[in-house]
C-alpha cells in the first residue's frame, strides 16, 4: 500500500483535519493507497501558496523556453516511472493494464507536445497599423491567468490531468489539481516526480481525497483565476453557478450521448470491431463512449447478432491481469447506477440482447463487475446533421495533441488539446501605442473642448 500526503507549496503534508481517504482497487477491494483527506482549509492553503508563486514571477516571468525545458524534464522523469504510474493506474481506477500502459504513454507524450506548441505560441503579435482615429500602433498580448484549478475524473486520471496541468502550465500558470477521490495515485505520482524537479514551490499542488467542498472551494475562490474540469454535465452547471459571482473563466468537458453511425455501404469487418471499440474502451467510463449506434434498418438484424456475438467473448477481468479485456466499473455506487440504467431501459421497452447483469464468478466476486451489454431499442433513426465537436470517420477514441477536443452545447464550453486548448490558458490583452505624438493629432482634443482650454489652433 503507498501511503502520500497532499502536495502543497513544495512539500508533503497532513490533511488539517488529519482524516484519511483509502482509494480502493475495485477489482479485488483491496486497499491500493492511503492519502489525507483534503479540506476546504487544505484548499485555500494550496490555493495561497499557487498566488504566491505566481505573483513572485520565478515561474510566470520565466521565458517560454525555460518553462519548456523545465516541464520536458519532468516529462522525462514520468516517462522513467511510467510502467509504475501504469500499475498504479490500472489498480486504482479499474482500468485494464494493457489501457491503462497504453494510456500512461499516451499521455506523457501528448504532455511533451502540448509543451512545445505552447513554447511556439507567440506572447506579442503585432495587430494592424490603425490611421483612424488616430496614427496608432496595436500589440496583442498573450499573459496567463494566474492560479489555475484543474479538477479531473476517475476514468483517465492521467491522461486528463496532463491535458490541463501542462499547458497551464506551460502558459506561465500556476496549478491547483483535485483528482477525483477514487483515484489519487498519478496525480500524486506526478506530485512526487514535480517535487524532485526545479520547478519552483507553489507552482503545482495537488489535493487528494477531498470530496465536493473542496472542489467548490477550488471553484469560487476569489484568488482563483481559471478553471479546467472533466466530469459530468450536471457538477458542471454547478461549476457555472460558482464561477458566475467572480465571472471567472471556465473549460468544461463533460458528458454526452455520442452516436457511431454505420452507413448502409460500410464494411462489417471493420465497423463491427469499431463499434465494439467504441463503447466498451475502459468499460464504457469515458466521456465520448459510442453509446448510441444507428445502423441501417435493411442490416439491424446482421449487425446485432454480430455485435452480441463479439461482445458476449469479450473477458471481463482484473484489470491488473494482462489477459482482462474489461475490467471492473469503479465503484460500487457506479455498479449499482448501471444496474438502474439496464432496468430503466427495461422497463422502457428496450429489448436486452446480451449481459444486462452484475458478474459474480470466481475471483470476480469481490469486485465491480458488469457483463457486456446490447440494448436494442423500439425505434431507430440515422441523425441527419451531426452537432459534436469531434467527428471520427471510420474510427473512434483516438486524439492528437494537435487536434482541439471538446464538446457542443451541454457537453461543455472551451476546448482541451491543441493550440487552442493552450490559449484556453493565456488572456489577451490590447496594448495601444498612440503615434501622434501632439495633442493637436488627437481627434478627441476638440471633442471635450480641450483644444480652447490649451490653446489649440487648427488650419
Amino acid at each position: 500500500m503507498r501511503e502520500y500526503g497532499l502536495f502543497i507549496d513544495g512539500k508533503f503534508v497532513g490533511s488539517s483535519s488529519g482524516e484519511t481517504v483509502d482509494s480502493i482497487d475495485p477489482s479485488t477491494g483491496e486497499i491500493v493507497a492511503r492519502v489525507p483527506k483534503a479540506s476546504k482549509r487544505d484548499a485555500r492553503k494550496a490555493i495561497d501558496a499557487a498566488r504566491r508563486a505566481f505573483d513572485d514571477g520565478e515561474w510566470s516571468e520565466r521565458s517560454p523556453e525555460s518553462r519548456r525545458d523545465a516541464l520536458l524534464a519532468l516529462c522525462d522523469r514520468l516517462w522513467d516511472r511510467q510502467a509504475e504510474i501504469a500499475d498504479l493506474e490500472s489498480r486504482d481506477s479499474g482500468m485494464t493494464i494493457r489501457n491503462a500502459t497504453v494510456m500512461v504513454a499516451a499521455g506523457i507524450q501528448q504532455a511533451r507536445d502540448l509543451i512545445r506548441m505552447a513554447a511556439e505560441i507567440p506572447l506579442t503579435e503585432a495587430l494592424p497599423y490603425n490611421e483612424f482615429p488616430l496614427p496608432a500602433q496595436h500589440v496583442l498580448v498573450r499573459e496567463p491567468y494566474g492560479v489555475v484549478s484543474a479538477i479531473v475524473p476517475f476514468n483517465a486520471p492521467f491522461v486528463l490531468a496532463a491535458w490541463k496541468i501542462f499547458p497551464a502550465l506551460a502558459m506561465g500558470n500556476t496549478v491547483v489539481l483535485k483528482p477525483s477521490p477514487y483515484t489519487p495515485c498519478s496525480a500524486m505520482e506526478t506530485a512526487v516526480a514535480v517535487s524532485e524537479s526545479d520547478i519552483p514551490p507553489g507552482v503545482f499542488n495537488v489535493l487528494p481525497g477531498g470530496g465536493v467542498d473542496v472542489g467548490e472551494e477550488l471553484v469560487s475562490n476569489a484568488l482563483v483565476d481559471r478553471v479546467a474540469f472533466t466530469g459530468s454535465t450536471e457538477a458542471g452547471r454547478r461549476i457555472g453557478q460558482l464561477a458566475a459571482p467572480t465571472v471567472k473563466r471556465v473549460t468544461l468537458e463533460l458528458g454526452g450521448k455520442s452516436a457511431n453511425i454505420v452507413l448502409d455501404d460500410a464494411d462489417l469487418e471493420v465497423a463491427i470491431p469499431g463499434a465494439l471499440w467504441a463503447i466498451y474502451l475502459n468499460q464504457g467510463q469515458t466521456c465520448q463512449a459510442g453509446s448510441r449506434l444507428f445502423v441501417p434498418a435493411e442490416r439491424h438484424d446482421e449487425i446485432v447478432d454480430r455485435i452480441v456475438s463479439a461482445a458476449t467473448q469479450l473477458r471481463v477481468g482484473p484489470s491488473a491481469s494482462w489477459d482482462s479485456d474489461l475490467g471492473p466499473l469503479i465503484s460500487k455506487p457506479q455498479l449499482d447506477r448501471v444496474e438502474r440504467y439496464v432496468r430503466l431501459g427495461r422497463e422502457d421497452g428496450a429489448q436486452l440482447a446480451c449481459g444486462g447483469h452484475r458478474l459474480t464468478d470466481e475471483g470476480l466476486r469481490d469486485g465491480y463487475f458488469f457483463a457486456p451489454t446490447v440494448f436494442i431499442p423500439r425505434a431507430l433513426s440515422v441523425a441527419r446533421r451531426i452537432k459534436a465537436g469531434t467527428v471520427w470517420v471510420n474510427d473512434y477514441h483516438v486524439l492528437v495533441p494537435s487536434g482541439p477536443y471538446g464538446g457542443y452545447r451541454q457537453s461543455g464550453l472551451g476546448k482541451e488539446l491543441g493550440v487552442a486548448g493552450c490559449l484556453e490558458f493565456v488572456q489577451s490583452k490590447q496594448v495601444w501605442i498612440d503615434q501622434g505624438r501632439t495633442l493637436k493629432s488627437h481627434i478627441w482634443a476638440p471633442v471635450l473642448g480641450l483644444d480652447r482650454i490649451f490653446g489649440i489652433t487648427y488650419e
